[in-house]
């Protein structure tokens, strides 16, 4: 391909008689690659291609598309020379390692250009990376310095005509076509990347249009491995940043979802990254995270002021922190829903994240919080859905307080994680607090009755009862708290374009499906505060 071009001393592999046809169904173009290369999603590339015997060499491809520019020629980019300063800052400030704490450095070795046959310009930039990681560390915990050997990078750079519907040379996409003025099944090899990055619109499977962030953010998830940063961090990887999870390490970095399948497992395994620490050692988060670079925090399950502290001390420069908070950081009242600018109860026991809001907007960084009501949904570790499968499984009775018309709200975790990547990069979220639940209200009696619907068992018989003539013990008898609960999302639907996409009847039945009805469960059944109120309305009964 380059010698078409005119471009001489470019490193060629080994010639492939067989291709295979790479066709973009977002970006609307297509190209062949060696038969024998692998296809691999990383991050920062619509896509990327390695040869799986020689991998120092990789072909990928970065477009700008129509949507948010225009480059009518390269030209637009300046000068070779200013087209490789412009890639050069970029990469610097966007590339991701592919492991932690990973230093890069990069520097321009020669820049050309030619015109084609087509008549077209383009640019070669050759640059020079080298990279040194400082915070590695070795079985024994000593650290050490690793240093990569100089490698060379041929950037390729070029602009292509993208037409509704077509390929970049006008054909259907079902079709053959082509993105250069010759065909890339002369291409050997050689490690090309093609610029600029792509900030394109990308179809959510819903039929919906989600906005993919304008550039790639190093993402750190303070948890993530057990229930809502496990929705959470795939999304994230979906949408093409580099995460790393901060976990005590006792639970598996990565586990298949359910529903999810072998390919998308491994795709998400290969991507994410996990850093193993006690975020109560103050110490060790400071220095762990220091040599990061990290540009947004995820703080799923973060409870005190004193755990944020060390984070935002060994990140001076960071872009983002978006915490995890909770609706029951509001007092009980008989106006509802609550709003977020209600009061909120300094005695709760989730005054702590309340302390962190009030830390979080001391420091002056820009901060959101999000105070879910009630999660549920697969490998949920509390027992809101799990509590009325068990009695239903069983044919028993589902003893619910007092009149059972107390009003909640339940709100689905894919819904949830899917609200925090809404505040990413928006700029309507700086120090602001959103609720996030599902859009409608429920009683009591009306969610077992649902929970009995979404899993195909018949209407459940209710039994309520007065707790207040029982004693439990520190048995808890029953998953919500007795009153009315719920609150208004009214704020995030505007302010973050977002919306439930789960009811509750389907979100409720997607939580069996996937999980109990799998017989995976976080408890197992304990009817026995169920035997004693049961117990007791016999004998009334009698």
């Amino acid at each position: 391909m380059f010698p078409q071009l005119g471009f001489n001393g470019v490193a060629i592999a080994k010639t492939q008689n067989e291709f295979k046809e790479y066709i973009d169904v977002f970006d609307g173009y297509s190209l062949l690659y060696p038969k024998n290369w692998i296809q691999v999603r990383g991050v920062g590339a619509d896509i990327f291609f390695r040869d799986p015997f020689v991998l120092d060499e990789n072909l990928s491809i970065e477009l700008s598309s129509p949507s948010s520019s225009s480059y009518k020629s390269v030209e637009d980019l300046g000068s070779p020379q200013e087209a490789a300063e412009k890639v050069l800052k970029q990469y610097l400030t966007e590339f991701m390692s592919t492991r932690l704490g990973v230093r890069r450095e990069s520097s321009i070795l020669s820049t050309s250009s030619r015109v084609a046959d087509d008549g077209k310009l383009y640019y070669l930039v050759e640059r020079a990376i080298t990279g040194a990681n400082r915070s590695t560390q070795s079985p024994e915990n000593t650290r050490k310095q690793e240093r990569d050997e100089g490698r060379r990078v041929t950037e390729f750079m070029a602009t292509v005509m993208l037409l509704p519907q077509t390929s970049p040379c006008g054909r259907r996409l079902s079709s053959h076509s082509c993105v250069f003025p010759f065909s890339l099944s002369e291409f050997s090899g050689a490690a090309i990347r093609m610029s600029v990055r792509s900030r394109r619109k990308a179809r959510a499977q819903n039929g919906g249009v989600r906005v993919t962030a304008s550039s790639v953010k190093k993402i750190l998830i303070m948890g993530g491995t057990r229930f809502i940063g496990l929705f959470l961090s795939r999304l994230l990887v979906k949408e093409g940043h580099e995460v790393t999870l901060f976990t005590r390490g006792k639970a598996p970095v990565t586990q298949q979802l359910p529903g999810e399948s072998a390919q998308e497992y491994e795709d998400f395994k290969s991507k994410i990254l996990h850093l193993k620490g006690d975020r109560q050692d103050s110490e060790f988060v400071k220095s762990s995270l220091s040599a990061g670079g990290y540009e947004v925090v995820y703080d799923i399950n973060g409870r005190e002021a004193v755990e944020a502290e060390p984070i935002l001390d060994a990140l001076p420069n960071l872009k983002q922190y978006i915490y995890c908070s909770s609706a029951g950081v509001y007092p009980k009242s008989d106006l509802l829903p609550h709003f977020e600018t209600d009061a909120v109860d300094p005695k709760s026991r989730h005054k702590g994240k309340l302390e962190t809001e009030s830390l979080l907007n001391s420091r002056g960084v820009n901060w959101t919080s999000l105070r879910p009501v009630y999660i549920y949904g697969p490998l949920n570790y509390n027992p809101v859905e799990e509590w009325f499968f068990h009695r239903l499984k069983a044919g028993r009775p589902i003893p619910i307080p007092n009149s059972g018309v107390q009003i909640t709200q339940l709100g689905h975790v894919k819904d949830l994680a899917t609200a925090f990547v809404k505040v990413l990069g928006n700029s309507k979220t700086n120090k602001q607090v959103y609720n996030i639940s599902g859009s409608k209200y429920v009683t009591f009696d009306g969610l077992a009755r649902a929970c009995a619907k979404a899993a195909g068992f018949p209407e459940p018989e209710i039994i309520h009862y007065n707790p207040k003539e029982f004693d439990f013990g520190k048995k808890k008898a029953f998953p919500f708290r007795d009153q009315h609960f719920f609150a208004s999302i009214e704020k995030a639907q505007k302010e973050l374009a977002w919306g439930p996409e789960f009811g509750l009847v389907d979100g409720l039945a997607n939580s069996f499906e996937l999980d109990f009805d799998r017989g995976t469960y976080r408890k197992e059944a304990d009817f026995s505060t169920d035997d004693i109120i049961l117990g007791k309305s016999l004998v009334l009964q009698n």
